[in-house]
């Protein structure tokens, strides 16, 4: 029985590796990843058209406008840019490693490009002071989309209606203002514009409290902080974005070797049954013989993938000089994960394939499987966030996506306690056992069957009957 075992694994692993089809497979997610991260920098460059024209304000007191043009002038939203991407450089060398950040793009030049990109050209605005009788005529200007060339001063590109209250206080309350667009107006110009106003009307109201504007800016604002994280080899800095994508990518890996594993064992399946190349595959073995063979055969493929994924992105950590970042450990369990994972999800993919005549027939059955197992992906962000909530703690025992929330957590900054871990792959062990009895039951009675695909209840009824 081990022999004809053994010979139905090798003829299905060599026939699904030594093709040009898996070789390239298995090198597309690396070179979807490089291509990537080259050309979306390169894709960002799409400019906003540079917006010229008159933001209208109403200001009564004239106590915002000043400011406002200040705010506003070319000059100075040229230097609130310049501010930006510096704290944005600052802000992706905390959370990335230095090697990391280099090889993003993160460079003086690169971000500034980057930034330039996405802001778009720098507005040049022309404030104009208008009475509240003005206003409806200009929402009428904005509404219609007229009142001059869009290159232009005469083109009204908002309105700001500052309340009375908005600076000093009425009756103990402040007020703000009424903002007023256009349908199409650029949404980081309008980020921009508010930006500009909340400054002026804090100052504003700083410098009706007889208070400095200046000692109150630099008693409310902390700079100059940084994180340090303290390992036995010594100190080194925070990485904020690995601590999340670190979890994320171990469960992907683990997905994703899963389902194209799976897949390929239900693909293969349907192809010797739509060909007749079982008939001939049962006159040397035994359907359980057969089907043990093919799910060993496609779980050598998927072990031969993940060691490829998984040394590449040890390799990877390991030059950004962050591999402590990795319990070695969880390299072991994804392991153990994956021959569990995969083995429910073969037998659910093995009892497809030999059930329909066609790949085009799975759809029905498959659909149910599939929608299943995205449900980690899904939830992987809450999961992760929160690793010891009620959500993770659920989804650690819920068979057949117990293992993926478990790897989650346990690839989070708080691991869950060793019996947690136990348990749920015990209760994976069993789903895996109680989903290989299942694809037995139905390859003895469907693997030569040809007609009408069946339903899921009917699989279930032809396990239970066989």
């Amino acid at each position: 029985m081990l022999r004809k075992i053994g010979w139905v694994a090798r003829r299905e692993f060599a026939a699904t590796v030594m093709t040009r089809g898996f070789v390239i497979g298995v090198l597309v997610l690396p070179a979807i990843i490089a291509l990537m991260a080259f050309v979306m920098p390169r894709m960002m460059d799409e400019r906003a058209p540079r917006v010229v024209g008159t933001l209208a304000v109403v200001d009564d007191g004239n106590a915002v406008l000043p400011g406002l043009e200040r705010e506003l002038a070319p000059r100075e939203l040229a230097r609130r840019r310049v501010e930006t991407g510096d704290r944005l450089r600052e802000r992706i060398s905390e959370s990335l490693p230095e090697a990391a950040a280099a090889a993003a793009g993160a460079t003086e030049a690169a971000l500034a490009g980057a930034l330039a990109a996405a802001l778009g050209e720098v507005p040049d605005l022309r404030l104009q002071r208008i009475g509240e009788p003005e206003l409806e005529a200009w929402k009428a200007r904005l509404a219609a989309g007229t009142g001059g060339r869009p290159d232009d001063f005469g083109t009204a590109v908002a309105i700001i209606a500052v309340h009375p209250n908005a600076v000093v206080a009425a009756d103990g309350a402040y007020g703000a203002y009424d903002f007023y667009v256009p349908p199409k107006l650029d949404d980081r110009l309008q980020d921009e514009l508010r930006g500009a106003l909340n400054r002026v009307l804090v100052e504003a109201r700083v410098a009706a409290a007889g208070l400095d504007p200046g000692q109150v800016a630099a008693l409310t604002s902390v700079t100059g902080y940084s994180t340090r994280v303290v390992t036995p080899d010594g100190e080194r800095p925070s990485h904020e974005a690995l601590n999340l994508l670190i979890p994320a990518a171990f469960m992907g890996l683990l997905l994703m070797s899963v389902m194209s594993t799976g897949q390929q064992l239900m693909t293969s399946t349907i192809e010797d049954k739509s060909s007749r190349v079982v008939e001939v595959l049962l006159a040397a073995a035994s359907p359980v013989e057969l089907m043990t063979g093919k799910i060993l055969a496609q779980m050598g493929v998927g072990l031969l993938m993940l060691g490829i994924y998984a040394a590449m992105g040890i390799a990877t950590l390991a030059s950004f000089a962050v591999l402590d970042l990795v319990d070695p450990a969880l390299v072991a369990w994804l392991v153990l994960f994956y021959i569990l994972s995969y083995t429910m999800m073969a037998g659910l993919m093995g009892a497809i394939g030999a059930a329909v005549s066609d790949v085009s027939e799975a759809g029905a059955l498959l659909g149910p499987v599939m929608m299943i197992n995205m449900l980690p992906w899904l939830l992987w962000l809450p999961v992760s966030r929160h690793p010891d909530g009620a959500l993770a703690v659920a989804m650690s025992f819920l068979p057949p996506v117990n293992l993926y929330a478990m790897l989650l957590r346990m690839s989070s900054a708080s691991p869950p306690p060793l019996w947690q871990v136990l348990a749920s792959t015990a209760l994976a062990a069993g789903g895996a056992v109680g989903a290989l009895w299942f694809a037995s039951k139905v390859f003895r009675i469907a693997l030569l069957l040809n007609g009408k695909p069946p339903s899921l209840r009917t699989l279930v009824r032809w396990a239970r009957m066989a």
